[in-house]
């Protein structure tokens, strides 16, 4: 790169493709729900974070590059299968079953510290209330005889 040039990087959002969904409610709602968000959330569908596996399945959708996996990258996106400027990476478990499923392969750099902190942000998103944060941070307010009062959410 030449010096005393600037050059324009272009970073993409990809919406909330990153960001956790809550966690699944079992204890507080019924398990039948319509969305599927909490299918397509890996720490849901992962949740224990004393398992092995579960924590390197997680470091796959965090870190794809070190596994080999497709990423933004260096990977190049494939036209036929979809229109979007990046490749959705949501859901990837077709990908990482041709790689060889749920091996317990972790690269040297993932291990130790990264490994740890994984397990930590697993045991963390297990306790937090998504719900009790979002009932705090963005109550719901009711024009009720002239003055706004709090009112609690129904659901999210």
């Amino acid at each position: 790169m030449p010096v005393g040039r600037s050059f324009l990087v272009s970073v993409i959002y990809v919406g909330d493709a990153y960001f956790p969904s809550r966690p699944s409610e079992a204890h507080s709602v019924s398990k039948n729900r319509s969305n599927t968000s909490h299918v397509l959330d890996v720490l849901n569908r992962f949740p224990n974070p004393s398992d092995r596996t579960h924590v390197i399945h997680i470091l796959r959708y965090m870190f794809p590059r070190q596994f080999n996996l497709h990423n933004v990258f260096t990977s190049t996106v494939d036209r036929k299968e979809t229109i979007q400027p990046l490749k959705d990476y949501t859901l990837r478990e077709h990908e990482i079953a041709l790689q060889g499923g749920k091996g317990s392969f972790i690269p040297k750099r993932l291990k130790g510290k990264t490994f740890d902190l994984v397990q930590r942000m697993m045991r963390l998103h297990k306790r937090c209330s998504y719900h009790a944060l979002i009932e705090y941070y963005c109550p719901v307010w009711v024009l009720f005889l002239f003055s706004y009062l709090p009112f609690a959410r129904v659901a999210c």
